[in-house]
C-alpha cells in the first residue's frame, strides 16, 4: 500500500463532506438534536426528579439508624434536631445498635416493600480516620437519589455536631471526635449483594444506565455511518459513477475519503450537542439554580458524574471515530461486492452479521458487569476493536480504565484499521469493478492472494 493508492482521496473527502451535510435530512436532524440537547437541562429541571425531589421537599417517611460508630446515640436528640428543620419535620427514626442479622433483615424488608423508608448505617472508617455513614434504599421505590442524598448528608453533619459536644476530649476519645463523617449511597442492587456475603464489585443500577446508554448509541452511530457509506457506493457503481471517477481517482481512495467524511461529520455533530448541552446547563442553572451535575445526580452517582469530564468526552469521541473507520473500511468493501441497489442487502450480510456479533457481546459484557463485574470476558469486549467503540466508552465513565488502558485500547483500535486498510488494498480495484453476482468472501481471499503473488513477482523481477 503506498501514496499512489489514495490518489484522489482529498477530492472525494470534500466531495462527500460538502454533499451530505447539504442533505435536508442532515441539517433536519441535526436541528433537532441540537434543539433536543439546549431543551434536556431545563426539562429536567422543571418536570424531572431535580425539580420536584431536591433540598426543598422531603419524601422520606421512616429512617433506621444502624449504630456501629461506638458512639451512643439520643434518637429523641436527633429527632428534635432534624424536626426543628422544617423539611425533615415528622420523619421518624428508629435507632438500632449494629447487628449484622438485623441489618440484613431491613435491607431485605425495604427492598421487597420499597416505600419511603431508608437504613443509615454509621460506622468508624478506619483507612480514613473518622466515620462513615453508609444510606440504603430501594431505587426502585418512591425515593430519588438526591432525597437520600440530602438526608445523609443532614445526619452527617448533626452526628458531627452530637459527637463533639457529648464526648469528654480526653486522650482516649479525642481521635473518634476529630474524625471527619463521611456518606455513601448505594441503591438496593448493590446492597442486596453485600447480603449474599459476597465481594460487591457488580455496577449499581445507574452504572448499568450509564453503560447501556453508551453501547446503544455508539452501535447505532456507527450502524449508520457504515451504512451510509455502502449504500453510497453501491449507488455510485450502479449509476456507473465509479467508471468515471477512476480515470482520476483511485479505489483506495472512493472508500477512505467516504469513511473520512463520515468520521468528521460525526465529530461535528458530537461537538454541536456537546455545546448545546453547556449552554443548557447554564439556562437551567440560571432559570432554576440547578445545573447538570445537580440534576444529573438523580439518576446517575457522584462518582461515575466524577469521572465524566471534557478529556474522558474528548476520548470517547475519538474511539468511537476510530470504530466508524473499522466498520466503514469492512461495509465499503461489501458494498463495493455487489451491483445493484436491490443486491445491496444480500452483499452485506457478512458485514451486518459482523456488527451484530459485536453488539451482542457487548451487551453480554453489560449483563456480566451487572452480575459479577469486570472479569476476563468483560475486558476482552474491553479492548477487542470490533468491541472497544461499544463498551469502553462505558468503562470509562465507570472510572474502572486507566488513562494507559485507554491510549492501548486507542492503538490497538489504530493496529487494526491499518491492517484492514491493507487488506481491502489488495483486492477492492478487483471487487468494485466487479460485475454480475456479488464477490463472495472466499473469492476476496483468493484475489489477495493473487494480488500478494504478482507483488511479490514484480519486485522480484526489479531486483
Amino acid at each position: 500500500m503506498n501514496k499512489k493508492e489514495f490518489r484522489g482521496l482529498k477530492q472525494v473527502f470534500i466531495y462527500t463532506f460538502s454533499q451530505y451535510i447539504k442533505t435536508p435530512s442532515y441539517i433536519v436532524t441535526l436541528v433537532l438534536m441540537a434543539i433536543a440537547a439546549l431543551a434536556v437541562f431545563p426539562f429536567m429541571a422543571k418536570f424531572g426528579n431535580g425539580g420536584k425531589d431536591g433540598e426543598s421537599e422531603n419524601s422520606i417517611e421512616k429512617v433506621y439508624v444502624i449504630n456501629d460508630s461506638g458512639v451512643e446515640l439520643d434518637d429523641e436528640a436527633l429527632s428534635s434536631s432534624l424536626d426543628a428543620d422544617s423539611i425533615y419535620e415528622g420523619v421518624s427514626f428508629e435507632i438500632f445498635e449494629g447487628d449484622e442479622d438485623e441489618t440484613e433483615s431491613l435491607k431485605s424488608e425495604i427492598t421487597e416493600k420499597g416505600g419511603y423508608d431508608i437504613i443509615l448505617s454509621i460506622e468508624r472508617d478506619l483507612e480514613m480516620g473518622g466515620f462513615r455513614v453508609e444510606a440504603s434504599y430501594d431505587s426502585d421505590g418512591n425515593l430519588s437519589r438526591m432525597n437520600v442524598s440530602s438526608l445523609a448528608e443532614v445526619f452527617a453533619d448533626w452526628f458531627y455536631e452530637y459527637k463533639t459536644g457529648s464526648l469528654a476530649l480526653n486522650d482516649n476519645v479525642k481521635d473518634m471526635v476529630d474524625g471527619k463523617v463521611n456518606y455513601e449511597i448505594i441503591s438496593d442492587i448493590e446492597y442486596l449483594g453485600l447480603l449474599e456475603g459476597e465481594e460487591n464489585e457488580a455496577i449499581g443500577q445507574s452504572g448499568f444506565w450509564v453503560v447501556y446508554t453508551a453501547i446503544f448509541v455508539s452501535y447505532m452511530i456507527i450502524a449508520m455511518s457504515s451504512g451510509l457509506i455502502s449504500s453510497k457506493i453501491v449507488e455510485e457503481k450502479a449509476n456507473r459513477i465509479v467508471e468515471y471517477l477512476m480515470t482520476t481517482v483511485r479505489p483506495m481512495a472512493l472508500v477512505t475519503g467516504k469513511i473520512l467524511a463520515m468520521m468528521l461529520v460525526t465529530f461535528i455533530n458530537c461537538g454541536v450537542i456537546g455545546i448545546c448541552a453547556y449552554i443548557s446547563s447554564a439556562v437551567s442553572k440560571k432559570l432554576f439554580g440547578k445545573a447538570a451535575g445537580e440534576l444529573l445526580i438523580n439518576y446517575v452517582d457522584a462518582e461515575t458524574l466524577g469521572n465524566i469530564s471534557v478529556p474522558m468526552i474528548i476520548l470517547a469521541v475519538v474511539i468511537i471515530l476510530l470504530g466508524i473507520f473499522i466498520y466503514g473500511i469492512i461495509a465499503g468493501l461489501f458494498g463495493a461486492s455487489v451491483s445493484k441497489m436491490e443486491e445491496l442487502q444480500q452483499g452485506m450480510r457478512g458485514y451486518s452479521m459482523l456488527i451484530l456479533i459485536a453488539f451482542l457481546l457487548s451487551y453480554g459484557a453489560l449483563m456480566v458487569m451487572q452480575d459479577k463485574g469486570f472479569n476476563v470476558f468483560v475486558w476482552f469486549t474491553v479492548f477487542c476493536p470490533f468491541t472497544s467503540s461499544m463498551v469502553m466508552p462505558g468503562a470509562m465513565c465507570l472510572g474502572e480504565v486507566s488513562m494507559a488502558g485507554i491510549f492501548a485500547c486507542i492503538a490497538i483500535q489504530i493496529v487494526t484499521a491499518l491492517v484492514l486498510l491493507w487488506f481491502v488494498s489488495l483486492i477492492y480495484e478487483g471487487v468494485i469493478v466487479a460485475t454480475g453476482e456479488p464477490v463472495k468472501f472466499s473469492k476476496m481471499m483468493t484475489m489477495a492472494k493473487q494480488k500478494l503473488m504478482l507483488d511479490a513477482k514484480r519486485r522480484k523481477s526489479h531486483e
